[in-house]
């Protein structure tokens, strides 16, 4: 027995009429005839005698039609009340990236306020391995990630943005001059990196890694100020997307990359939860190309 079944019923029941219940509901008559033949043979009882004239309810298709109401008055409140929290969820969980969010999300924050200003996102920050994996256990509705590979098949995705990734150094260090970034040269060169977690940091240990190197890093850290006061004080180089340090302002040199990498930024969700409302505003925006980078 489906809801679906029940609602035919219930039409037919009010027409007594197979060709007029067919007008209502634009569907065909042989099917409504199929349907009230699956429920007889379903319950085993006749639920209409057949006459010349049309339909007249037996009296188990009375009692069919008065327990079906109530069944499907209820099924419609449910519907209604789930839809209601539905539309009421309009706060987002997302994961963002320490670094890479101070490039993307101020633009985001800005145009869903504009276009949808009950829409609320909080913001956990994580690096993009473990933004991902709260994705898939359902603790975050979504996430900013990093990546330049192909986006796992368990997530939904929108690319956002190209971040191009250079090698920072103070203008003091002798290899500032270079406008290439040599592995070699840079080999001992004292390094902070963002977290383990994030997209940056494994990019910079596996390309080192490919060159036969290891990288020097001597510390590891999620905090902009740090990073800047190292750099000006030449205490270590760094690794960082196209923007988020001013070389014209600062005391620091950007050495592009010898195969000039760029990574793709992309919100992901997951492929088998339906977006509340509040998440659907946010790929609404994503995809509607009213944020400009």
């Amino acid at each position: 027995m489906k809801l679906y079944s029940l609602r035919c019923f219930q039409v037919i029941c009010k027409h007594n009429n197979i060709t007029r219940a067919s007008e209502e509901l634009h569907v065909s008559q042989p099917s409504l005839s199929s349907i009230i033949n699956d429920l007889e043979n379903e319950f085993g009882v006749t639920l209409f005698y057949r006459l010349r004239k049309g339909l007249k309810i037996t009296p188990e298709g009375e009692r069919l039609l008065e327990l079906s109401n109530e069944l499907t008055a209820q099924a419609d409140a449910l519907i209604y009340e789930m839809k209601s929290l539905g539309n009421q969820n309009h706060t987002v969980k997302v994961g963002v990236g320490p670094i890479e969010g101070s490039i993307v999300f101020p633009r985001i924050f800005q145009a869903l306020r504009e276009t949808y200003p009950d829409t609320k996102l909080e913001i956990q920050e994580t690096g993009s391995k473990l933004s991902a994996a709260m994705v898939m256990d359902g603790t975050l509705d979504a996430a900013m990630i990093t990546y330049n590979d192909d986006v796992p098949g368990n997530f939904n995705f929108i690319d956002v943005r190209d971040l191009n990734i250079l090698f920072y150094t103070s203008i003091e260090n002798p290899l500032a001059y270079m406008t290439t970034f040599d592995y070699e040269a840079f080999k001992d060169a004292p390094l902070v990196l963002l977290n383990e977690q994030t997209f940056l940091n494994s990019f910079v240990e596996n390309e080192y890694k490919r060159h036969g190197l290891t990288p020097n890093c001597i510390l590891h850290t999620n905090q902009l100020y740090t990073i800047r006061k190292l750099l000006d004080e030449n205490t270590a180089s760094t690794f960082l997307f196209e923007g988020i340090l001013n070389s014209r302002e600062e005391n620091i040199v950007a050495i592009p990359l010898p195969e000039n990498y760029t990574a793709k930024s992309c919100l992901i969700w997951h492929k088998n939860h339906v977006p509340s409302t509040g998440l659907s505003n946010l790929i609404r925006i994503l995809k509607s190309g009213l944020i400009k980078f």
